[in-house]
């Protein structure tokens, strides 16, 4: 089913040794130097023993050896567990693993071996050795909606056999967050009946959830039910082979079929990878790493809705595999550059779920966009409100400016006006609920009770926002990179409306947004540190603690340069930078902790948007080392592939890799997106298409001195760029084919009149 997945203590990395050593307890101004990027010897590789494939809304989990057998093993569709055992026994006996290795995203293979017993084997002669009577057992299986398992049983016994096999099957309609958490969960009563000729029902009987799992079995023998497992006899000659193959289909309770994802033509395979941009690297883990988060990207797709929609990503295989606003979204800004029918599809598919009605059970009020869309059992029953639940800051202003970007992309403003109405809810939610006293400062809080998140911005996890000291802080919390965050939606929604024609509606918007830019300055500076307050407590104190939010809000550009450089200064400083990436807390703090999930860990999303905000203020060389380290860490994982988050242990001579959380999601698109994101930002293509035009500010590094890029979709068509940087430093854009009906400006390329120049850079400047 997968290559073994091991953890960190059977792992060796090896990303050069010349990376510098770092001291955790030092301060230094200076970021340290890294080695050439170069392969990595060996490779961690996430989720523990567990293996895991995905397709649409279904996962499977097994273990190390492809088993599954109950735990946190199974078949789990919507986040349900329709299948939770599944072990074939041979003559009573059980099977022995000799491989098991992953092979697609949705598709696993392992070989099993049964040493079969004198009785089934029965020569003529004198009995060959025991170790001679061998059943291999493969087993191939594939997961979508459904699950099909086939097994293909070989006889390498020297002599005919006729073999019991037995099947034991269950289904337990667990939660899937419930048993990934270790919490209590309810017991259902489930039943199970056999249908002739070859088909085993597990219902669950319970009186609000009545899912089911129908099991059929098919091949060249005949099945039957005793004892509770399904039991047939395989006669085979030596070296004969037979394939038995099981297909699952669940059923989801009609009581609740109104819940499930509208589901419209399937796109076909090729649709959306057609539609991607293709680069050319020079350098191998640079493309390695791009090509490989294109291909998950592509496999975390959830399928749901119409058109574009079906392009929108999963949050993260395996624990969310489901709609997450804020994931979407950001993933959809991210990877624009790759193929923006990603973010055109995220967009509608979460703007269809913006609340319309004010629900405190939900953290719903009119105009906030979703956060979570689940379907599992404490969902769908009504114990946890995540069947449609709002409680994140982030979306919203993410939404508007996703808006804003895909269409300064294409340039449509017919296709901007469709969503215009819906954007103006949005900015109508900001200001009436996002800012709960009307101060201009947009604090969050929980209305939903012990099931709501407590912090709402993307450090969710209740332990996320301390003091200094280590207490935590209560609600209602003012996040600094929320402030930053909601300001440049209302700036780069200004530029939206203004491109569209609604000139008073977007000067309107830009007075806010400087309004709530002065507002960040005046209230997160922290002149005696050179750094940005964490957020701002109940009584709007500023919470000190030194955290990576700072690093964050640079992306939204809401500080001058001479405040953004220490910022940027101060974060390249080894309690921050481990060689890897950056921490999410300061090394310095009490609670700091390399493991913890918003207390030490390195999150390749969030460092991946630091780098773009050093390269916004021009901070080149900060923007190089960090995105340097983000790729190099790629070689310490499988398939060059950044787990959701990992450990933010320091990088020393040895280069030791670090640890790695133990739930981490793997693949995730924050983190895909993030690799896309990171290229992104070193070409500098930024699209202003309402104006016509296209202006490339590259900011290759050394160790990437070529970046070629053919099908950027951009306007009405595509655009072949090739950027590269000369020996002295300067950079050299060459355009190719260019279907897109906008002028290109970029070094040497023709430049822009004074007045064109001038209306280019406020409009990319409005954007982040």
């Amino acid at each position: 089913m997968s290559l073994a997945l091991t953890g960190a203590d059977d792992a060796q990395s090896g990303a050069g040794p010349g990376a510098h050593p770092v001291d955790e307890g030092a301060r230094q101004d200076s970021a340290p130097a890294l080695a050439p990027l170069r392969p990595s010897p060996d490779v961690l590789r996430p989720l523990g023993a567990r293996l895991a494939i995905a397709h649409d809304h279904g996962v499977v989990l097994t273990d190390q050896a492809g088993r599954l057998n109950a735990g946190s093993t199974g078949f789990f569709h919507h986040q349900s567990r329709f299948l939770s055992r599944l072990r074939l026994r041979v003559a009573k006996r059980s099977l022995e693993s000799a491989s098991a290795v992953v092979i697609a995203p949705d598709r696993l293979t392992a070989r099993f071996v049964a040493k079969l017993p004198r009785s089934v084997s029965r020569p003529p002669g004198p009995p060959p050795p025991a170790s001679e009577r061998i059943l291999e057992v493969e087993v191939d299986c594939r997961v979508g909606d459904g699950l099909e398992v086939l097994f293909r049983l070989t006889n390498r016994a020297p002599a005919p056999i006729t073999a019991p096999l037995s099947w034991s099957l269950d289904a337990d309609f667990a939660d899937q967050d419930q048993l990934s958490s270790g919490r209590k969960r309810p017991r259902l009563h489930v039943t199970q009946r056999w249908i002739k000729p070859a088909t085993l029902q597990i219902r669950s009987q319970g009186p609000r959830l009545r899912h089911a799992a129908r099991i059929g079995f098919s091949g060249p023998v005949a099945f039957r039910r005793a004892d509770g497992d399904i039991r047939c006899r395989l006669e085979l000659a030596p070296q004969a082979s037979a394939e038995i193959r099981l297909e699952l289909i669940p059923e989801f309770d009609e009581a609740y079929a109104g819940e499930l994802p509208r589901r419209g033509r399937p796109a076909p395979d090729k649709q959306w990878q057609d539609g991607c941009t293709r680069l050319e690297a020079p350098d191998p883990i640079v493309q390695a790493a791009w090509d490989g988060a294109v291909r998950d990207l592509h496999s975390l797709q959830l399928g749901d809705g119409d058109g574009e929609e079906r392009f929108t990503p999963a949050a993260g295989i395996p624990r969310y595999l489901a709609l997450f606003g804020r994931d979407a979204l950001m993933a959809g800004w991210q990877t624009a550059l790759l193929n923006p029918a990603t973010q055109r599809g995220s967009l509608d598919l979460v703007g269809r779920w913006t609340a319309d009605e004010i629900d405190p059970r939900r953290d719903a009020q009119p105009g906030r966009v979703l956060h979570q869309r689940a379907l599992g059992p404490m969902a769908l029953l009504g114990k946890t409100p995540f069947l449609r639940y709002y409680g994140d800051h982030s979306a919203s202003a993410l939404f508007l400016i996703g808006l804003a970007d895909a269409y300064a992309r294409s340039g449509s403003a017919g296709w901007f006006r469709e969503r215009r109405d819906l954007a103006l809810r949005t900015l109508d939610w900001m200001d009436r609920y996002g800012d709960l006293d009307g101060d201009g400062l947009y604090e969050y809080r929980t209305f939903a009770g012990r099931h709501g998140l407590k912090n709402q911005g993307w450090k969710d996890s209740n332990e996320a926002i301390l003091h200094p000291d280590g207490v935590l802080v209560p609600d209602p919390i003012v996040v600094c990179e929320i402030q930053a965050l909601f300001a440049a939606a209302k700036q780069a929604m200004a530029a939206a409306f203004e491109s569209a024609g609604e000139d008073a509606l977007a000067r309107d918007l830009a007075g806010q947004a400087e309004q709530a830019r002065r507002l960040f300055e005046q209230t997160m500076w922290m002149e005696d540190e050179g750094f940005l307050a964490m957020g701002l407590d109940p009584d709007k104190r500023q919470i000190r603690t030194l955290a990576s939010n700072a690093g964050e809000s640079l992306a939204y550009g809401p500080l001058d340069e001479a405040k953004a450089r220490r910022v940027a200064d101060r974060l390249m400083r080894p309690d921050f930078f481990t060689g890897w990436g950056l921490r999410t807390l300061t090394a310095s703090h009490p609670a700091y902790n390399p493991l913890g999930y918003h207390l030490g860990s390195v999150w390749p999303c969030f460092s991946a948007l630091t780098a773009r905000g050093f390269a916004r203020y021009g901070f080149v060389e900060h923007c190089h080392t960090l995105t340097r380290a983000l790729f190099e860490a790629t070689t310490l994982f499988d398939h060059h592939r950044l787990p959701e988050l990992f450990g933010g242990h320091a990088r020393d001579e040895a280069d030791r890799p670090p640890g790695l959380y133990p739930e981490a999601c793997w693949p995730q698109a924050w983190s895909s997106g993030a690799i896309i994101l990171l290229v992104d930002t070193l070409v500098g293509l930024k699209p202003a298409a309402p104006l016509g035009a296209v202006l490339v500010e590259p900011k290759l590094p050394p160790w990437l001195p070529r970046a070629s890029l053919a099908g950027i979709r951009l306007g009405a068509g595509r655009l072949d760029l090739n950027v590269d940087r000369r020996p002295n430093g300067d950079m050299l854009c060459q355009v190719g084919a260019n279907s897109t009906g906008l002028r290109v400006f970029g070094p040497g390329l023709q430049a822009p009149s004074p007045a064109e120049a001038e209306a280019l850079r406020a409009y990319v400047g409005s954007l982040p």
